[in-house]
């Protein structure tokens, strides 16, 4: 009789291993889905903060600007002979630094990994420039630095102007917009402190202008929308603003 009653335990033995397994197994299969889920969403995550060319382009320009701006203030604040230069350049430390600060935020949130070091040539320029001020003293820092940052504010506005107009990415667009008002009362107080200190202001050359509009070419073949319709879709020159003038012969 404990014979007969073998085969049946054994039975039930494999039924419950069976059952164990398949339970195992639909566990394995909900985890592994939920963890493909969750790898398709952080690859989601992580292409929506990507940011294009022309994008790190403008954060790693605004950094570099910025900190220029800083220490340019800084010398100010200790070389300056006017109460207007001084202040000037307090305020310059104060709003760049804290501009700064929000878009090394921003850069991060976007997966943006931000190196502050310069290529050769920048900073050879950097070093020179801020050597310069750094030998200048009384009227002679004041009228250099005025002028300098005349001409790096008119830059740096026309630089926030294009990115707040052409870039998709929400963030940097409210951070160049919200920027520009600031910026605009810098260049503003440098009018106004050159005019007080009799310094003439120069705009800038022609050929800041031009590397500024070949700038713009290049953020817009980085994805920025094109403004200006010189090209057509295909990037060939538009012929209606390419084609020649030609006189009409005379008989």
């Amino acid at each position: 009789m404990g014979t007969m009653k073998r085969p049946g335990v054994l039975l039930a033995a494999g039924i419950l291993l069976a059952a164990a397994g398949l339970g195992a197994q639909q566990t394995t299969t909900q985890q592994d889905r939920q963890t493909g889920t969750e790898r398709r969403a952080t690859r989601m995550d992580s292409a929506e903060g990507q940011l294009g060319q022309a994008e790190r382009r403008f954060v790693m320009k605004a950094l570099h600007g910025g900190r220029a701006e800083v220490e340019a203030g800084k010398l100010a604040q200790e070389r300056g002979s006017s109460d207007r230069v001084k202040e000037i350049g307090r305020m310059l430390v104060e709003d760049h630094s804290k501009a700064a600060e929000e878009l090394r935020q921003i850069a991060a949130k976007k997966g943006m990994t931000v190196r502050m070091e310069q290529d050769r040539r920048s900073r050879r320029n950097k070093e020179e420039t801020m050597g310069r001020l750094a030998t200048m003293s009384g009227g002679d820092f004041d009228r250099e630095f005025l002028q300098r940052q005349y001409r790096h504010h008119e830059r740096e506005i026309r630089d926030f102007e294009h990115t707040a107009e052409k870039t998709d990415d929400p963030d940097l667009r409210n951070f160049a917009s919200s920027r520009l008002p600031t910026l605009r009362r810098h260049r503003d107080m440098i009018q106004n402190a050159a005019q007080e200190l009799g310094v003439q202001l120069a705009a800038d050359s022609g050929a800041d202008r031009t590397r500024g509009r070949r700038g713009d070419r290049d953020a817009d073949s980085n994805g920025y929308k094109r403004g200006s319709g010189r090209r057509d879709r295909g990037g060939q020159p538009d012929s209606s603003a390419t084609q020649p003038n030609n006189p009409t012969p005379q008989p």
